[in-house]
């Protein structure tokens, strides 16, 4: 059975979604609109199923886990989160392995390589 709010309504000649309301500011987007962001959404899961068939020319990569000052202890973790996920977000995006040790991210394409980098790390 169809959840009424799930369903599409009628306005202006033009077919608008119901749903989130509260999430988009009261705003209904239109079909042209839900079109729109479809398209925007195919290309980037094809982008990344790209990245995932990528083959690099090194087996691990180091990088910095993030890259500005650490905010304050009660910052609002919403205006925050995206700044302090950008540098590990991919990372999950593509299927790859990555370790963190303090600010240092040890990233690789096989778990067993980040792993084996990390042990190395620790037993110096």
């Amino acid at each position: 059975m169809l959840d009424p709010a799930a369903v599409g309504v009628l306005r202006d000649g033009r077919a608008e979604a119901a749903v989130g309301l509260d999430r988009h500011g009261g705003r209904v987007p239109s079909v042209p609109d839900a079109r729109h962001a479809r398209a925007e959404v195919e290309a980037a899961y094809r982008a990344v199923e790209e990245w995932r068939r990528f083959e690099p020319d090194v087996d691990l990569y180091v990088a910095p886990c993030y890259t500005q000052e650490l905010p304050a202890e009660d910052a609002d973790e919403l205006e925050v989160r995206l700044r302090f996920s950008e540098f590990l977000r991919w990372v999950n995006l593509i299927g790859w392995a990555g370790l963190a040790i303090g600010n240092l991210q040890l990233i690789a394409p096989h778990d067993e390589t980040a792993l084996a980098a990390g042990l190395a790390w620790v037993r110096g």
